[in-house]
């Protein structure tokens, strides 16, 4: 460390008046303009500056005596006999680096993270979104299907089939909505269009349990043995007597189909009648047109 007691003269209790005095005189001896034949007086002079810059200032003088560890001994100052040379010292530590991108100022490791956690908040976002989107459309759905039941209480069917139309374009497989709308075909005697909501719902599986599956077959066969198509009816009706062969509706109507398509009486008559002695109102016209004839 650079001892500027040393080149002011001056010990280490000195005063700040004394090296304020001490200065002005250096500087005075040694200035340039006073050395005209000297050329080392300028480099001196440049010493003594810098030592009053710090030794003058109370801040810097506390700093720099504290930083002092060891004060060498005063004595006068000898000018150089040739002008000094000066080398960069050698760098004795590996210079400091770091993985800063000198651009972004952000790590290659922040980046990763960044990225990540930019991936998992728009994997979130396009969650919530679908969700949603999903949640407003079966809202929708159901609100006009409410309405559709209303108004085909009130048998407005005109009106109930727009609004099952509204629901069937936020939920196209809906259910709920296309049953309904079956049976708003079949109170306007369209069987066939009722048989096409039928398929829907059996093509999609969109059974709750055993039993809804026997009946929307056997309604979907009920269609077809309005429209004349005792065939398809006849399978239907097949269906749902295998799931469920107690039940006397779905027997008669299977064997109704058969006596449509040309069945023996004598075999198929006694089932008919016995269907309509257990209360089946379609039994007696059957009974009527060919039972009759034995």
């Amino acid at each position: 460390m650079v001892d500027y007691y040393h080149i002011l003269e001056v010990p280490r209790t000195a005063a700040a008046s004394e090296i304020k005095a001490s200065y002005k005189r250096l500087a005075m001896k040694h200035h340039p303009d006073h050395n005209l034949n000297n050329p080392f007086a300028e480099d001196y002079f440049k010493r003594v500056n810098e030592a009053y810059r710090v030794l003058g200032d109370s801040s810097r003088k506390y700093w720099y005596d504290v930083g002092l560890s060891v004060p060498t001994a005063s004595r006068p100052y000898t000018y150089p006999t040739s002008q000094p040379q000066y080398h960069e010292p050698e760098q004795s530590y590996a210079p400091y680096t770091n993985d800063y991108d000198v651009q972004n100022l952000v790590s290659p490791s922040m980046k990763r993270k960044i990225a990540f956690f930019t991936l998992i908040f728009c994997g979130l976002m396009v969650f919530f979104g679908l969700w949603f989107y999903g949640y407003m459309n079966e809202r929708s759905a159901r609100l006009y299907l409410g309405e559709a039941e209303l108004m085909y209480k009130e048998k407005e069917n005109r009106y109930a089939l727009i609004k099952i139309t509204n629901a069937l374009q936020y939920k196209p497989n809906y259910l709920e909505a296309h049953l309904l709308r079956a049976k708003i075909h079949i109170s306007m005697f369209n069987y066939l269009r009722a048989a096409e909501d039928y398929d829907l719902v059996i093509s999609k599986h969109f059974f709750a349990n055993e039993q809804q599956k026997a009946d929307v077959y056997y309604m979907r066969g009920w269609c077809y043995f309005k429209a004349y198509n005792f065939e398809d009816a006849s399978k239907d009706f097949e269906v749902a007597v295998t799931a469920f062969p107690q039940n006397e509706r779905y027997k008669f109507f299977k064997v109704a189909c058969l006596l449509k398509n040309g069945g023996k009486y004598e075999s198929l008559c006694p089932e008919i009648i016995a269907a309509h002695r257990a209360g089946i109102a379609e039994a007696e016209e059957l009974i009527q047109l060919y039972c009759t004839k034995n």
